[in-house]
């Protein structure tokens, strides 16, 4: 008699845990639009924050520089205000992220439009 739950079984579960976990703390988050506007009342310490950056431009590739205190690169377009915010909100604990996504722009002057996209905790 063979046990069919076996190490397929196992992985399974341990998947089905972390997604849960995840879920379980995927309400305690902040979003920000806008850098001016962001109200820290409602964004306690440990709660993920997200950044989210809108840039509109005839051009689709960045240079990007380092920030190696944070072991971070972004993007030298907002390299100040983006440096600025995660050393004033930013957790150092080396889950800081920051992604791209660009796609044509359809509506407007400019030919692509830019989201840059900001994660960490909150101090």
């Amino acid at each position: 008699m063979s046990n069919n739950f076996g190490v397929n079984g196992i992985i399974f579960l341990s998947l089905f845990f972390l997604i849960m976990k995840e879920n379980l703390n995927s309400e305690e988050f902040c979003k920000i639009t806008e850098f001016k506007s962001f109200d820290y009342s409602n964004c306690s310490s440990g709660n993920l924050l997200f950044v989210y950056i809108n840039y509109f431009s005839d051009f689709s590739d960045f240079k990007y520089l380092d920030f190696e205190e944070y072991n971070l690169q972004i993007p030298s377009i907002h390299y100040i205000k983006i440096k600025k915010f995660v050393i004033n909100n930013c957790q150092k604990d080396g889950n800081i992220k920051l992604k791209q996504i660009t796609n044509l722009n359809k509506n407007g002057p400019k030919k692509y439009k830019t989201q840059f996209i900001l994660s960490c905790l909150k101090r």
